[in-house]
């Protein structure tokens, strides 16, 4: 028994004529059946012509018909092609009824998205032949971004018709009232804002689906400053996962007790358990949230993105922080160079970001050329600018080299000649919810440990600080 083409079973060639035949019997329906057809929902090449010359026709305006139809395939050279005058009459002559297009085009859509998901599928099988050494964390990716490629997308909601955006803003105000409300008594997660005043001032907090890119040299403190935000989120009653591709876990924690007990690293290292440490222990037991550390040395984007959802879907990830991206591996396409691959990398997290409806901050060195300018800015992205245009906020960080030593208000030197200053100037380069501007924080490199500046009068209380700290 000879094999039935599977392409085949799903096409359906009455339907695709019916959707031709009813648009020359009720030009009208070409509202309805643009909206769910391409010309590559046709398996038919003729048949996608013909629609091909409809659609043309539609979107000058100039009415659709036997004669007009005609006259344009001829001008394309394709009405031959098609059958002739004959076929297109034949097409009038067999639809039942003009007022069935939207039902005729459904078919078309849904039979077009099954064969593409049958290509994929075989592109899939190729796939996890060809992928023996692969990480199995980067195939499945792979093969959810063939799988998302045919997904058919859903147009209603796209569209937000202008009254109903007018009823929208009054409504997302009462609902941001009664959220305030549920944050305020602890019923509900915290919104994710920034620690410190300096930087609110221009960002109150990140929206579900932002990515905030965290840009600065090597050791001016951008991992401190991602894992200061953590703590804070995660005191707020968040859920971080922290996906850290070049610390240990071991000095991960060890930096986050010289944060939290104000005890030396040295000390730390040594062994030694003192009270600060038990009690720094004990307080963030208490914290409402919790930070999830995710150790991912050479991982692609891909890979972080799908454990992203994985933790997302256990309940552990209401934000999730990437430390830093020039870590991670590039998965290039073929014939793709750097810059595109590196430029891929924020936007597959940004993609998983808006899917799952979290927030993010990825960390990213800066380029050579940009160490020479005084203000940094979002196309200082080593590697490629394309992140930071990807990006909704970009922050910039810079701390400079000291040319003496720093000595604090009781006469403590608290940074010597040739280290990086306490003073991070900092800038917000880039942001779609608000201003941009510079700021400035004050850096405890040996508490890895980042505060707001304060002015000279201040009582030192700090939103983001368990112990007094003195500079």
């Amino acid at each position: 028994m000879a094999r039935t083409d599977p392409i085949l079973q799903l096409t359906d060639a009455k339907a695709e004529s019916s959707v031709l035949g009813a648009i020359l019997i009720n030009p009208g329906c070409m509202v309805d059946v643009a909206e769910a057809v391409e010309p590559g929902d046709f398996h038919d090449e003729p048949r996608s012509w013909v629609y091909e010359a409809m659609l043309s026709l539609w979107h000058e305006g100039t009415r659709i018909d036997f004669v007009t139809l005609c006259r344009r395939l001829e001008e394309r050279g394709k009405l031959q092609q098609v059958g002739g005058q004959a076929r297109l009459a034949q097409l009038i002559n067999e639809t039942p009824t003009g007022l069935g297009a939207r039902d005729y085009a459904s078919i078309v859509r849904r039979l077009a998205t099954l064969r593409r998901l049958l290509s994929a599928a075989g592109l899939i099988a190729r796939l996890a032949y060809d992928s023996k050494d692969a990480a199995v964390e980067d195939v499945f990716a792979r093969a959810r971004a063939l799988v998302d490629a045919v997904a058919p997308g859903d147009g209603d909601d796209a569209v937000l018709l202008w009254l109903d955006s007018l009823e929208m803003f009054f409504t997302v105000q009462t609902q941001r009232i009664e959220e305030l409300a549920a944050i305020g008594s602890g019923t509900a997660p915290a919104r994710v804002d920034f620690p410190w005043k300096a930087l609110r001032q221009f960002i109150s907090y990140l929206r579900p689906g932002m990515l905030a890119m965290v840009v600065a040299d090597s050791s001016v403190g951008k991992t401190s400053f991602m894992e200061c935000c953590a703590e804070y989120w995660a005191r707020q009653g968040l859920q971080v996962a922290f996906f850290h591709l070049e610390l240990p876990h071991q000095f991960m924690i060890d930096r986050r007790m010289c944060r939290q007990s104000g005890v030396p690293m040295r000390v730390v290292e040594s062994g030694t358990v003192t009270a600060a440490m038990e009690d720094a222990n004990g307080a963030m037991s208490l914290w409402h949230g919790g930070i999830h550390y995710v150790h991912c040395p050479g991982w692609t984007a891909q890979r972080i993105a799908t454990q992203m959802r994985l933790l997302h879907s256990k309940g552990l990830c209401d934000v999730a922080v990437v430390d830093y991206m020039q870590k991670m591996r590039l998965l290039r396409e073929r014939g793709q160079n750097d810059a595109a691959a590196i430029g891929d990398q924020a936007e597959v997290l940004k993609t998983a970001c808006e899917q799952m409806g979290i927030p993010a901050i990825l960390g990213s060195q800066v380029n050579r050329a940009s160490l020479a300018f005084e203000r940094k800015t979002a196309q200082a992205v080593r590697g490629s600018g394309e992140p930071g245009e990807k990006s909704n906020v970009v922050i910039t960080l810079d701390r400079e080299i000291l040319n003496q030593d720093a000595i604090d208000t009781a006469g403590n030197v608290i940074a010597h000649a040739g280290d990086r200053s306490p003073t991070v100037r900092g800038r917000v380069d880039k942001n779609t919810g608000g201003p941009t501007g510079d700021f400035q924080l004050k850096m405890n490199a040996a508490r890895f440990l980042i505060l707001d500046v304060l002015a000279v009068d201040e009582p030192v209380v700090l939103e983001h600080e368990p112990l007094e700290l003195q500079f």
